[in-house]
């Protein structure tokens, strides 16, 4: 009887803390906001005039906005952030729509951009 005490307690320490690592797990995810950069590019609606075929991304307006999939052949994530907060010109053109999402986004979100058609240093 004695054994079957020490086992019950056991699980229930077990159970216990398993549930408080689960519980920190998910809230620290939630409370920093970590989205991906494909997570970004849809929830900001890049894609409504954007594709980014690499991704299998496909726009869902009528736009003919360029498709992302190259961009970093010619530009660095730098320039990207410049130019979705209207910092930059593209064809003496800025960005239609500034970019509304927080720093941390933008920055997650230019690095993915710039990094589609970069070659691959051997």
């Amino acid at each position: 009887m004695r054994t079957l005490s020490r086992v019950i307690g056991l699980l229930i320490v077990t159970a216990f803390i398993f549930a408080t690592i689960s519980t920190a797990q998910e809230g620290s995810k939630s409370s920093s906001g970590t989205k991906s950069a494909k997570e970004i590019f849809t929830t900001n609606k890049c894609n409504s005039c954007h594709e980014m075929k690499a991704e299998k991304i496909s726009k869902t307006g009528k736009s003919k906005a360029p498709d992302l999939s190259m961009v970093g052949t010619d530009k660095n994530a730098e320039w990207v952030e410049k130019f979705l907060t209207k910092k930059e010109t593209l064809d003496n053109k800025k960005h239609p729509i500034s970019f509304k999402g927080t720093d941390s986004e933008l920055k997650t979100l230019a690095t993915w951009i710039a990094s589609h058609g970069k070659k691959e240093s051997k």
